[in-house]
C-alpha cells in the first residue's frame, strides 16, 4: 500500500511540476525556471530520506548527482519548447 501511495504522489508531483514549469517558462526566463525546478527536486528528496529511512552509498549519490545535471539540461529543453509552443 505504501508503494502505491508513493507512486501516486510521485506522478502527481511530476505532473504538477510539468504544468507549472511550462507556465513559469512562459512568464519568465527559462534558465530561472530551470534553476527553481532543478533545486526543488533534490531538496524534496533530501527531506524525504530520513522519513523513509533511506541510506545510499557514495556511488549511488554520485550517479544521482549526474542524473540531476542531465535532468536540468532536459528541463531546459522541455521548458524552452513549452514556452514557444502554442
Amino acid at each position: 500500500m505504501i508503494a502505491l501511495l508513493l507512486a501516486l504522489g510521485s506522478s502527481l508531483a511530476y505532473g504538477c511540476a510539468d504544468v507549472h514549469g511550462g507556465l513559469g517558462a512562459r512568464k519568465t526566463h527559462v534558465p530561472r525556471t530551470v534553476m527553481v525546478a532543478a533545486t526543488a527536486s533534490p531538496a524534496v528528496e533530501l527531506l524525504l530520506w530520513p522519513v523513509l529511512g533511506a541510506s545510499f552509498g557514495t556511488g549511488a549519490v554520485a550517479w544521482g548527482a549526474a542524473s540531476q545535471v542531465a535532468s536540468a539540461a532536459a528541463f531546459a529543453l522541455l521548458y524552452r519548447t513549452l514556452a514557444i509552443g502554442p
